[in-house]
């Protein structure tokens, strides 16, 4: 349904002005017929942390043209039958007009104005002494033809026991009023490395949104979270002690938060700071993990913000989020020393539901 107005334009008696009394403006209620859930993800992550690309998700979601789905690695994963006929996922897949996906974000047009029921589910992993995700629920108003921006977290690089890059925070926002605002944020789990204490520690897994909803003046400004953390990166490694010589394939990224990087990992004052080494902002156009230049030379964190965790007992990278989680060895000499090791996450609704902790790749569900 629709209602279209066109200008009116009035000429003023006695006067070579003219008046334009109403604007030209389209509202559109309903784009296509949709029920149900439509459910994004990173085509069974497996164990990787690159992002999913277009021609891939139109044949996971829809199982549009022949061929196997592609995943990581040159695997394969097979459509995941997710989205049923009532979502119209044929529909939209064939169409870059409702859904496109560029580096790695998935841009999704809501098709009919209702609240939706809206659900993030941040990357974690589900081994020992790994850090997890968290799965959110809310329920948020959408208008037809606005663009959802889809962030789905990838697990951080993983040798499958002692280490792994930071996971990706998964993320919904929506283009309103000419910028990309964040609806909902699942923080991503943090890393893990064989310098990290080989126990459970909570401080691993991402945090609920604030009761506040992200008042930053409830932070106290100490050691673990730093004054005002609302959107900003988590920090990086920094080990103090002044090695004569270089020690390369060591730093930590702090995990990339909404509106700032992670912080770069460095050691000691023989060392370069290694500057790629912090997961990106998830506001940014690519919101990769942190890796470094040689690909054997950390665990990189995954898509969604992830920091990277050194190699030979280097240190593990934070988790992305609305904040990003810290790297290890980030404010002392010692491993797992902060509060705030997951990434934290975000609702911009009145009310939000934690379903709890998430211990695989990052998903997003869109219901109505």
């Amino acid at each position: 349904m629709s209602t279209v107005r066109t200008n009116k334009i009035e000429i003023v008696p006695g006067s070579s002005q003219t008046a334009l009394t109403l604007p030209f403006y389209t509202q559109v209620d309903q784009l296509y017929s949709f029920s149900g859930t439509a459910r994004f993800d990173t085509i069974q992550n497996n164990g990787c942390y690159q992002p999913i690309n277009y021609n891939a998700a139109i044949k996971r979601y829809a199982n549009l043209g022949p061929g196997s789905v592609f995943g990581p690695n040159g695997g394969t994963a097979t459509p995941h039958n997710a989205n049923p006929a009532s979502v119209n996922a044929t529909t939209w897949c064939a169409d870059k007009e409702l859904f496109n996906v560029i580096a790695g974000c998935q841009f999704w047009r809501v098709p009919i104005t209702a609240t939706y029921t809206l659900t993030a589910r941040g990357s974690g992993r589900n081994s020992t002494y790994a850090g997890y995700g968290i799965s959110l629920t809310c329920d948020y108003k959408l208008y037809a033809g606005e663009w959802l921006r889809i962030v789905c977290g990838a697990q951080g690089e993983t040798n499958g026991s002692n280490f792994g890059g930071g996971n990706g925070a998964s993320c919904i926002s929506v283009f309103r009023n000419g910028v990309h605002m964040p609806v909902l944020i699942a923080g991503g789990g943090a890393g893990t490395s064989s310098n990290s204490p080989q126990s459970e520690n909570s401080n691993r897994n991402a945090t609920p949104p604030m009761a506040d909803n992200g008042d930053d003046t409830t932070y106290s400004g100490t050691g673990s979270f730093g004054a005002a953390r609302d959107g900003m990166g988590g920090r990086g490694s920094y080990y103090s002690y002044d090695y004569n010589s270089p020690i390369v394939h060591w730093s930590g990224g702090g995990g990339g938060g909404w509106g700032t990087p992670g912080g770069h990992g460095t050691i000691g004052q023989a060392t370069p700071t290694e500057q790629n080494s912090g997961g990106a902002a998830l506001s940014s156009a690519c919101p990769h993990g942190g890796y470094y230049p040689e690909a054997s030379n950390a665990y990189h964190g995954g898509f969604g913000g992830g920091g990277a965790t050194g190699i030979d007992g280097g240190a593990a990278g934070g988790g992305g989020g609305w904040y990003g989680g810290n790297a290890t060895f980030a404010i002392s000499t010692s491993s797992d020393d902060t509060t705030a090791l997951g990434g934290g996450s975000y609702c911009a609704a009145n009310s939000f539901t934690n379903n709890g902790t998430h211990g695989t790749y990052g998903q997003v569900d869109v219901s109505l």
